[in-house]
């Protein structure tokens, strides 16, 4: 046990050190009124108490700050008609680790990469980037030196849902008052209750799951803009047109598809799709997926 680090931890997180007594003055607040301590305060308070603390932001294999996971996502689904469709959506998140040693003893910290409202981010730019790296050094010096910890335990912003608005109440009247019949409502057909499954793959694909159960939607296929000659570099079909997608579809859009999904295929596969490549190059770059019909579905929801 390290008995210098745990007792500077009491002091600093029952507030009886100088640099916990200093917190109030700088707390900020956040758009929903919850209360934080900016990054700047946190490392400075940590190298007051320990000139040889250290933060670092941990590199992935590859050398990358961000951190991805990536998983593609299928369901099967059955509406009314008993027509079954499948739909597929490719999950990712996006996250930094950083760490801090002080007094002798180190803490890690993954922290998601979040929008402005602090709900995850499917596609993320550097300055989403810079934000949760700042804010995972705050949290990670918080949680070595006990300083401004109690804040994370009222309410931790990486973790607590945003706060539905409360509708108001509406007050019962005593008064007598006449009633008058009203034009009887023509009863729309029930909804067909979604499975907690259902209700997560309803969210990623944008609402596609419960439109094909109430029989809103029925699939068809993606039609393709413009096809290239599957013979021309002798490859199958499916990675012609998915090639052919990549290609004409709107430029900016597929920019931050690509920009979002290279992490993971360059982790896995030693490469990433771009679209500078050349027709043969990239068809070359595709063949190596194991499903390229999945993976041409998860494209197609993410440009949409």
């Amino acid at each position: 046990m390290n008995d210098k680090w745990l007792k500077q931890y009491k002091e600093n997180y029952n507030g009886k050190s100088e640099e916990a007594k200093s917190i109030e003055g700088f707390l900020k607040e956040t758009y929903n009124g919850a209360s934080y301590i900016p990054w700047a305060t946190m490392e400075r308070l940590t190298y007051m108490q320990d000139a040889n603390a250290e933060f670092k932001t941990i590199e992935t294999e590859t050398g990358d700050i961000v951190w991805t996971d990536m998983f593609v996502n299928e369901n099967l689904v059955e509406n009314k008609d008993g027509i079954v469709n499948r739909t597929s959506a490719m999950v990712m998140s996006h996250f930094v680790k950083v760490s801090c040693t002080f007094l002798g003893k180190t803490f890690v910290e993954e922290y998601p990469i979040q929008e402005q409202d602090y709900s995850a981010a499917k596609i993320y730019n550097q300055n989403l980037v810079n934000k949760a790296l700042k804010r995972a050094l705050a949290k990670v010096a918080s949680r070595a030196t006990g300083l401004g910890l109690k804040l994370y335990e009222n309410k931790d912003l990486q973790f607590d849902e945003k706060e539905e608005e409360k509708k108001p109440e509406v007050k019962k009247t005593t008064k007598k008052e006449v009633k008058v019949e009203e034009p009887k409502k023509v009863e729309e057909p029930k909804k067909v209750e979604l499975t907690e499954e259902q209700k997560v793959q309803d969210i990623l694909d944008g609402g596609e799951t419960s439109a094909f159960l109430n029989g809103e939607r029925t699939f068809e296929p993606q039609e393709v803009i413009e096809e290239l000659d599957a013979t021309k570099f002798s490859y199958p079909k499916e990675i012609t047109d998915l090639c052919a997608l990549i290609k004409t579809s709107d430029k900016d859009k597929m920019t931050k598809v690509l920009q979002s999904i290279n992490v993971p295929i360059l982790r896995q596969h030693g490469f990433t799709l771009s679209l500078e490549d050349t027709d043969n190059t990239l068809c070359e770059k595709l063949s190596h997926f194991q499903d390229v019909s999945v993976f041409t579905r998860a494209i197609t929801n993410m440009l949409d």
